[in-house]
Parts: C-alpha cells; structure tokens; sequence
C-alpha cells in the first residue's frame, strides 16, 4: 500500500497582519465556505485560522501565479513570504493558527 503523505508548514496567525486575515476570511465567503478558490488560490477556514494550499515542490510557475493573486488581493509581503517560505520547503499546505506558537525570527504582529 503506497500512502500520500503531505507536509505542512505551521505557523501561528501572528506571523500575519490583520488584512492578511480579513482577505483570508473573504477568500472562504463564496458557495462553500468551507473551501473556496480565489484569485489567491485554495484557501480553507479552520476556525481558528486557515489552511493555504501551496503548489507541489519545483512547481515554481504556478507558485509565481499565486504569488501574483495574493498581490492582487492585497496580501502582505510578510505573508508572502510565508508562503514563499512553505513552497521551498515542499509543503502542500500553509497552516495559519491562532493556537500555534510563534516563531523567533519571523516577523510578529499583535492584533
């Protein structure tokens, strides 16, 4: 039996600015809340923040589209690089949590 398995980068909700989170929240306002495609890409509310799903590894004109969208939208360069940050590391997802700690290093925001 051959298991998918996919990585996530988890990070805390912190690492984004207050915009970043309300064009999250209006990314999941369509037909199905739960799940939604935007201009930005797969973006998922969990409740307590979001899942963002990032391109498969190597896949780096389809990650520059994203990036494109989430420009577009208005997302900030901090959460950009987040993105950015997951794709090189081979994740699928982006995990964006309140509950999650924060990381030293990365930039914080307290909102």
């Amino acid at each position: 039996m051959k298991l998918e398995i996919e990585k996530v980068l988890n990070l805390s909700t912190a690492h984004i600015t207050e915009r970043d989170n309300h064009h999250l929240a209006e990314c999941t306002k369509d037909d199905h809340p739960e799940l939604t495609y935007s201009q930005a890409g797969w973006v998922i509310s969990t409740g307590y923040g979001f899942m963002v799903f990032v391109p498969p590894k190597g896949n780096g004109e389809e990650v520059a589209e994203h990036v494109h969208g989430f420009k577009q939208v208005g997302m900030s360069k901090e959460f950009i690089a987040l993105f950015k940050l997951a794709a090189e590391q081979g994740c699928t997802w982006l995990r964006l949590d309140c509950d999650i700690p924060t990381v030293e290093g990365l930039q914080q925001f307290d909102w």
